[in-house]
């Protein structure tokens, strides 16, 4: 008896330890199963927001590159519209995003006592301010809308160099002058001899070149246009002559944030296609999500209601935050996505993007790379079978009718051969008369 029941409770507790494994790898693969279906249910992207948050740190035109390529790589990449730009930052953020404004105010001071100084004759102080109002040019210039106070600061610096005896820099001075406005010709009361030829010579110069034709186009048309403080015309214009030089665009429609953009002293572009946007529908711009987001912290109610308005107005599915900041002389970006029908955000990163534009597009293209989401799909619903029902009787099928008897086909009539014509008989040759010969008497000889 001892053996047997110590065999006995040998085999109940292998049988309980068996149990108890299976109990638990039957717990564990449940709870895998959970958190992978969690981890499937994704909201498809169709489009998304890129919008800048105000930051002074790096410069607007660098800011406007950045966010471009940064819209045509996600473009590119995941097959969805990116719509982003400065424009798109002062749609919503107002003056927080640019002081533009201001420094269009600062700029118009300094050149008024730059004239001040040159009727006085202090030429010193008078070519460092107008030096200090070209420099305010970049960050202003697409706000000023008077073609006089953009054509004095390089008509004054000309003048001033040519006193100064620099003539090459004063004939760089005129001849952007002369591409801001190729029909103006100053007055001669201003000038003095030796700086009209300088000016005649440089706008020759200037003009002897082909301009570029530029095309303007904007989303929603009939924008009006604004070139270097000059009304154009409305949108869109297919083809605008434009000589080699710095230039300032501004295109404006009711209701919408302007649409700003200052050309280098490069060659300028063959189009530039500018998206309109509306503007932030609040009385005031949303500056609650602007401060949650610089110091870094999780986005109160209010917050995401901003949130929630951005992509309504703008009829997106996603808005992605990009702050931009110098570490150093390195530009970084920060950003944070957002999915307005699920309220969700995907984590804060830190991108460094480098000091030169070569290295911006290198590694714009290997950032893209960490918004997945964007790839992936909703979870398919499993399909639902139907329920089976009872097959109904089968209806008795009708009796085949009888095929019809083939009807005797006719027998075909035998062909009746024609009798052959008779031969024509031929015709008997006519018999040739033999001629008959004339008999001729013989005349008796004669006999002497």
């Amino acid at each position: 008896m001892d053996i047997m029941t110590s065999w006995r409770t040998k085999w109940k507790v292998k049988l309980l330890t068996v149990w108890l494994t299976f109990a638990a790898v039957g717990c564990s693969s449940t709870q895998q199963r959970d958190e992978g279906a969690a981890d499937d249910e994704y909201i498809v992207v169709t489009s998304v927001a890129i919008l800048p948050v105000p930051s002074k740190s790096v410069a607007s035109t660098k800011q406007e590159l950045i966010l471009t390529k940064l819209s045509e790589a996600i473009t590119k990449r995941y097959k969805i519209p990116a719509m982003t730009g400065l424009s798109l930052g002062l749609s919503v953020w107002g003056s927080l995003v640019s002081d533009s404004a201001a420094v269009a105010e600062t700029f118009s001071q300094t050149l008024t006592e730059a004239r001040d100084a040159h009727k006085r004759l202090v030429f010193g102080k008078a070519l460092r301010l107008l030096k200090e109002a070209r420099d305010l040019l970049p960050r202003c210039g697409s706000e000023i809308k008077s073609s006089e106070q953009l054509r004095d600061v390089f008509l004054y610096t000309g003048m001033i160099l040519v006193t100064l005896e620099q003539v090459t820099e004063a004939e760089a001075a005129f001849r952007q002058l002369a591409s801001l406005d190729n029909e103006f010709r100053p007055s001669l009361d201003l000038m003095r001899p030796e700086q009209s030829e300088a000016f005649e010579r440089a706008r020759r110069q200037l003009l002897s070149a082909n301009p570029s034709q530029l095309e303007i186009v904007s989303w929603p048309e009939g924008g009006t246009v604004f070139l270097d403080g000059r009304e154009i015309g409305k949108t869109p214009i297919p083809a605008l002559p434009l000589h080699f030089g710095q230039h300032f665009i501004r295109i404006e429609l009711a209701g919408h944030a302007p649409f700003l953009m200052n050309l280098g002293d490069k060659a300028p572009p063959a189009s530039i296609k500018a998206w309109l946007f509306p503007v932030w529908p609040g009385e005031d711009p949303p500056e609650d999500l602007f401060e949650e987001f610089t110091e870094g912290e999780d986005f109160s109610d209010d917050a995401l209601a901003q949130l929630q308005t951005v992509a309504s107005t703008y009829k997106v599915d996603a808005v992605l935050l990009a702050k931009f900041s110098l570490k150093g002389k390195e530009i970084q970006l920060t950003t944070r996505l957002f999915f307005s029908n699920s309220e969700r955000f995907v984590r804060e990163d830190t991108f460094n993007l480098g000091r030169k534009i070569k290295t911006h597009n290198i590694r714009i293209n290997q950032m893209v790379k960490v918004f997945k989401e964007f790839k992936k799909k909703p979870k398919k619903k499993p399909k639902v079978k139907p329920k089976i029902k009872p097959k109904p009787e089968p209806k008795p099928k009708p009796k085949p009718k009888p095929k019809p008897k083939p009807k005797p086909k006719p027998k075909p009539k035998p062909k009746i051969k024609p009798e052959p014509k008779p031969k024509p008989k031929p015709k008997p040759k006519k018999k040739k008369k033999k001629k008959r010969k004339k008999l001729t008497v013989e005349e008796p000889p004669q006999i002497d």
